[in-house]
């Protein structure tokens, strides 16, 4: 195209075809590669399921988490023995405390009505 005009909201261009310009690959920029974390040999993973039909919070002796309705939350925690409460995130109330006891593994646990 040797000439591009607009000219009474109409476009009109020129094409030469003695001297075409090469036509030129677009090169692409390459993104970062995101690295994954993996999970230190020395901690445990916890999925965290949340079966029940409202959003909680989890509380482990310190570090809480807001966890919604039907969704999965994965933790990472040292081996040992934690104390833990969950409660419902919208009145604050007490669904659940107790004690979890994890070693250097993957564990899933499942926080739902008892039936």
């Amino acid at each position: 195209m040797s000439s591009l005009d607009v000219r009474d909201g109409a476009v009109v261009f020129k094409v030469d075809l003695s001297g075409r310009a090469p036509f030129i690959t677009p090169t692409p920029i390459p993104n970062a590669t995101p690295t994954p974390t993996a999970t230190p040999v020395n901690m445990t993973l916890v999925a965290v399921f949340n079966d029940l039909g409202q959003d909680i919070t989890l509380d482990i002796e310190g570090q809480t988490w807001r966890i919604a309705a039907n969704d999965t939350k994965v933790i990472e925690k040292e081996p040992g023995a934690y104390r833990y409460t969950v409660r419902y995130a919208a009145t604050g109330q007490v669904a659940a405390r107790g004690m979890k006891q994890w070693e250097r593994k993957v564990y899933r646990w499942h926080i739902g009505a008892e039936e």
